[in-house]
């Protein structure tokens, strides 16, 4: 028997009846509408064999109860007219996950070496006072390849030390100098022994979401399992 269930945000006259495992997959899969994920955190799966297909096997047997889709459809419509959150700009929001550019976040640089630009290809200080700083340390030190090291210059393609293919490095942009869309994309940042870790959203799965919204996917040959997408004039700008 399935007992009468109020969702929390809405009104007494649209309760639906709901069992105790609907109820939770529901309230999960509203999140984010990922039938498997709201399976494994609603835990409603009691198989013996957990895993993506059995997941959505069971997530989909219970989207397929008329009530349940009563149900969600009521949540979802009662949501959206009672908050400041409407369908478009969720959609514009998973958009810009979709579509920034994480290398205004973090980017690989490639700069010469110190020996590109030196006279006679020898390492190169940046001024007099670096060089007398490294002298003090080691006599044997020298400033044959003169001053003026530019770590910003490209490499020298006839450098013999680095072939031409300079030297890299991990270049962390400053937050406070992203896009609006790179701060959207921005999940946060942490300390490890290696060093910063930044942290961003998946922007594939956004976009992922956005075709869901939009109802880009539809079924090809019944006897293949790939989805195809169908894409009618565009997307959003």
């Amino acid at each position: 028997m399935h007992a009468p269930y109020i969702f929390a945000d809405m009104p007494v006259d649209i309760a639906i009846p709901l069992s105790a495992d609907e109820r939770r997959f529901l309230q999960e899969y509203i999140a984010d509408l990922d039938v498997v994920e709201a399976v494994k955190r609603s835990g409603v799966y009691k198989g013996r064999a957990p895993n993506p297909n059995t997941f959505a096997s069971c997530g989909n047997r219970i989207l397929e109860k008329q009530h349940v889709r009563i149900a969600l459809h009521w949540l979802q419509s009662y949501r959206a007219r009672h908050s400041e959150v409407n369908a478009e700009k969720v959609l514009m929001r998973l958009w810009s996950i979709a579509t920034a550019d994480a290398s205004e976040i973090s980017s690989v640089r490639v700069f010469s070496c110190r020996n590109c630009y030196g006279d006679d290809f020898q390492y190169q200080w940046i001024n007099e006072f670096e060089f007398n700083f490294q002298k003090k340390k080691n006599d044997l030190v020298n400033d044959d390849g003169g001053y003026g090291y530019d770590p910003e210059r490209r490499p020298n393609k006839e450098c013999p030390h680095c072939k031409g293919l300079g030297e890299r490095a991990v270049f962390l942009t400053d937050t406070r100098d992203y896009s609006p869309d790179a701060r959207l994309l921005y999940k946060g940042a942490k300390h490890t022994r290696h060093g910063i870790e930044v942290m961003t959203h998946d922007s594939m799965r956004a976009m992922d979401m956005v075709a869901r919204i939009l109802g880009l996917y539809t079924e090809g040959d019944p006897n293949d399992n790939q989805m195809k997408i169908i894409v009618e004039g565009g997307l959003p700008d």
